[in-house]
């Protein structure tokens, strides 16, 4: 019994590092034809976030667009830089569908600090 418990641990431990080497559900494998495809609609294709992941960071159509929470934008709803984090505000959608680092969005019209990896 024993030895049956040791291989099915070593058979789950296999299993979660061989998923966690793979790529992600949100990442794009890193070909030429997905670059060009990212490229193509006007994305960055690049590595981004803290695993350095390559992704295609596409533009977002409402850019620009007024918002008082980042269910309304496409990728965030950014508060305006001099916004104190709690307050309330006006923001606007991002330009990109990804933002990673620290920044002031907006949730239901109040400013939140949000740190992305």
């Amino acid at each position: 019994m024993p030895l049956t418990r040791c291989a099915l641990l070593a058979i789950m431990f296999c299993a979660i590092a061989t998923s966690c080497s793979e790529p992600g559900d949100s990442e794009v494998p890193d070909t030429r034809q997905a670059k060009e495809a990212c490229e193509a609609r006007g994305g960055i294709w690049d590595r981004f976030g803290k695993l350095q992941a390559k992704r295609c960071n596409l533009p977002t159509k409402d850019a620009g667009q007024p918002c008082s929470d980042s269910r309304a934008c496409e990728g965030w709803c950014v508060a305006p830089e001099a916004a104190d984090v709690e307050s309330s505000a006006t923001g606007s959608c991002d330009t990109r569908v990804l933002r990673f680092g620290c920044f002031n969005e907006l949730d239901q019209g109040t400013v939140r600090l949000q740190c992305v990896d």
